[in-house]
C-alpha cells in the first residue's frame, strides 16, 4: 500500500485513518434534543399565547361592541346567549337616505293617487253622473291635486312606479323599456283627457296641465 501511495506521491501521514467504531446498545443511545424541536416548543407556547390573547381581544372587542351597540355584536352576543339573532338589523343593513327617500316617494304616490281616484269618485252622485238611461253630466274634477293638472292619479303611478322600481334596486334595460311606455300611454291618455275637459267645459281652468304641472 506504501508503495502504491508514493507512487500517486501521497504521503502515508497524511492518510486518515479510521478507527472501528463500537456498536452501543440500543438503551444507551439517548435521543438528543433537536434545535428544531425546542424552537418548536418555543412557537407553540407563542401560539397558546397568542391565542388567548386573541380571544381576550376578542371578547373586550364584543364588548366593547354590545355596549355599543353594534348589530354584530348584538346578534353575536344573543347567539353566546341562546337567544335566536336580532332580523332588525340584517333587514335595514342596506337602507340609506336614497332608500328612505324612495320609500316617501312611494308612499306619497299611492296617498296621491288614493286621493284622486277618491275625488273622482264623489263626482258620481245626485247632479253628478245620473242614474237614468243617457243622462250623465260631468263634472270639474277640483281640489287636491286637480289644482296643479288634469290627471293626477296618472302622474301618482308614475312616481310610485319609479320610487318601487328604484327602492327594490331592479333597473335595468327592461324595465327602463317598461317605463317608457308606460310614461308615454299616461302623457297620451292624459293629453287626450285634458283636451277633451278644455272641449267640454269653457270654464275649464286654463293653468291646469294634462299631467306633469309645468311641462305638460
Amino acid at each position: 500500500e506504501t508503495a502504491s501511495l508514493a507512487d500517486y506521491g501521497v504521503d502515508k501521514e497524511s492518510v486518515l485513518v479510521l478507527e472501528p467504531i463500537t456498536r452501543l446498545p440500543i438503551e444507551e443511545i439517548s435521543s438528543p434534543v433537536s434545535p428544531l424541536d425546542s424552537e418548536g416548543e418555543g412557537a407553540e407556547d407563542t401560539m397558546a399565547t397568542g391565542d388567548s390573547g386573541a380571544g381576550a381581544g376578542a371578547g373586550a372587542a364584543l364588548g366593547d361592541g354590545a355596549a355599543t351597540g353594534s348589530p354584530r355584536s348584538s346578534d353575536a352576543t344573543s347567539m353566546m346567549s341562546g337567544g335566536p339573532p336580532s332580523l332588525l338589523p340584517t333587514l335595514l343593513g342596506g337602507f340609506g337616505a336614497r332608500q328612505g327617500l324612495c320609500l316617501a316617494l312611494f308612499i306619497f304616490g299611492n296617498v296621491m293617487q288614493y286621493q284622486s281616484h277618491a275625488m273622482l269618485a264623489s263626482l258620481r252622485s245626485k247632479g253628478g253622473r245620473g242614474s237614468g238611461e243617457g243622462k250623465r253630466t260631468y263634472k270639474i274634477p277640483k281640489g287636491f291635486w286637480f289644482t296643479y293638472c288634469s290627471n293626477p292619479h296618472y302622474l301618482a303611478e308614475i312616481v310610485l312606479y319609479l320610487a318601487f322600481i328604484t327602492l327594490s334596486n331592479s333597473w335595468s334595460q327592461s324595465t327602463v323599456i317598461l317605463m317608457t311606455m308606460v310614461v308615454m300611454n299616461l302623457t297620451l291618455s292624459a293629453t287626450m283627457t285634458h283636451k277633451y275637459y278644455k272641449e267640454k267645459f269653457k270654464t275649464y281652468p286654463t293653468k291646469r296641465y294634462a299631467i306633469f304641472p309645468g311641462i305638460v
